[in-house]
């Protein structure tokens, strides 16, 4: 089955380029000295613009001569230094520079082409600028249009003409637009195909190639920060269950960087199982991976987990039982829980420390999983028995609800200096909510008492100024000295 997949791979990789380009992620504090360092020794790619991807993430494009003679020697995932910036390698896709303040490159060349354009029907008019795409995203070869461009009628007076000349202004040779999100049980894509037979495209993330058909399948790059986090995780002997796995997103990261030992991947997406097959053997993971067609509540495995991505948003909670069956009786283990959590809806402030809340006071970097470039610093144990400890807190010293330190400055924040983001108490709320969800889901299950804590709480991107994806990241142990009530 590997080497079939691995030729269609083969056949469906003609003429669909890789777009990622290799750039720097620094943090947001040194960005902008560190784009005039570039500067001053001619480092600094002037074609395209920096781009905050998340609260700590900047990514910086640099030259090949950076990459080729400064990094020469230097792995990919390797921490980087020099003249006392620290970065890591990455690879996204930044927006080009505008040349011009009103219309982009791509833009000025369109328009050029339509005015010299000679057509018995069709005569350029200024009106018909203000209905050029404003933004766009390219895919290879393949050029990406909003619903709202293009939408007056003078156009239709050239018909099928008018995409080749699209194409030619923003070098590409396929066309395509973009529609609402079909409101179905996969949330497919409403695109439609204007120039060209092959919608299917390639994109690279961290080293890693995912291969779709754009028209069916989903894919997210504001996601990036997660899977790094994901790719620095240790899961060498590790089996983890993605309930959500997609085209293979963070089922990817877990194999290709994680290490882990076997990966299920649920998915109930036809269009996305054919792309998740053909990622994993473009990926060479292909032996490491059981591929799970269905409904997770029908085909997720039980107690084989030692952790259980639940990838979905805005929030997964229909399947928390599953994760918790999935996890292992005797060992336990995590779940990376995916929400979108609305800030600023109470005007009451939030207690989030109620009775059955202990907290545990960790320093930085003891937590597991390990975080990359994100750090919480916060170590919030969740359990109905005082006489229980956490193994994992260094100090030994656990704060029962009688006595909890609720202001604690590196305790209530994520990052550092600048670029530091407050720990918001909704977010907090919610990682609470969702542990204590957990804790009562595997009471039940089991009979047994369980300890569970939150290790980390992870910001993703934010959708607007009061709605943001994060991930809890939830330590569930069997607690084989105490019975479940």
């Amino acid at each position: 089955m590997a080497d079939a997949l691995s030729h269609s791979c083969d056949q469906q990789s003609q003429n669909i380029p890789q777009i990622s380009e290799l750039c720097v992620a620094v943090e947001p504090k040194i960005a902008s000295s560190f784009r005039q360092w570039l500067k001053l020794h001619n480092f600094e790619d002037t074609s395209r613009l920096s781009l905050r991807i998340s609260s700590t993430v900047v990514a910086v494009p640099v030259t090949r001569l950076f990459l080729n003679e400064i990094l020469k020697d230097k792995d990919y995932e390797e921490d980087c230094a020099i003249e006392g910036f620290s970065f890591k390698l990455l690879r996204a896709n930044l927006p080009f520079k505008v040349k011009n303040t009103a219309y982009s490159n791509g833009t000025i060349c369109l328009i050029k082409a339509l005015k010299s354009l000679k057509h018995s029907a069709f005569s350029w008019n200024e009106a018909l600028a203000k209905d050029l795409p404003s933004c766009w995203e390219i895919h290879g070869d393949l050029l990406m249009l909003p619903e709202s461009c293009f939408v007056m009628k003078d156009w239709e007076a050239l018909g099928g003409e008018l995409w080749p000349i699209v194409a030619s202004a923003f070098r590409s040779s396929r066309v395509a637009k973009r529609g609402h999100i079909v409101n179905n049980d996969f949330r497919s894509p409403l695109v439609t195909l204007l120039l060209g037979s092959n919608s299917w495209v390639e994109h690279v993330d961290n080293r890693i190639r995912y291969r779709y058909d754009i028209a069916k399948c989903m894919f997210s790059s504001g996601n990036i920060t997660e899977k790094i986090r994901i790719g620095h995780f240790k899961c060498a002997g590790e089996t983890v269950v993605d309930l959500f796995a997609g085209i293979g997103y963070f089922t990817l990261p877990y194999l290709v960087h994680a290490n882990a030992s076997l990966v299920y991947a649920c998915e109930w997406n036809p269009d996305a199982v054919e792309a998740l097959k053909i990622n994993l053997a473009l990926n060479g993971v292909t032996s490491r991976c059981i591929v799970l067609e269905g409904d997770n509540q029908k085909t997720c495995p039980k107690r084989v987990a030692d952790r259980v991505n639940l990838g979905l948003i805005p929030s997964s909670e229909g399947s928390w039982e599953v994760a918790c069956a999935a996890l292992k009786l005797d060992t336990g283990g995590i779940l990376h829980v995916h929400g979108n959590v609305t800030g600023k809806v109470h005007k009451k402030k939030h207690n989030v420390f109620d009775s059955s809340v202990s907290t545990v006071c960790s320093p930085a970097g003891t937590a597991e999983p390990k975080e990359s470039i994100h750090s919480c610093n916060r170590l919030l144990l969740l359990n109905t028995s005082s006489e229980t400890t956490d193994n994992g807190c260094s100090n030994g010293e656990e704060l029962t609800a009688n006595n909890v330190h609720t202001e604690i400055p590196n305790q209530t924040h994520l990052g550092e200096g600048k670029s530091k983001k407050r720990l918001k108490p909704e977010w907090t709320e919610w990682a609470f909510n969702a542990g204590r969800r957990m804790k009562e889901i595997l009471q039940n299950q089991t009979l047994r008492d369980w300890l569970v804590t939150i290790v980390h709480i992870e910001h993703v991107k934010s959708y607007a100024p009061h709605i943001d994806h994060l991930v809890v990241d939830i330590r569930c142990l069997p607690n084989s000295q105490h019975s479940a009530r």
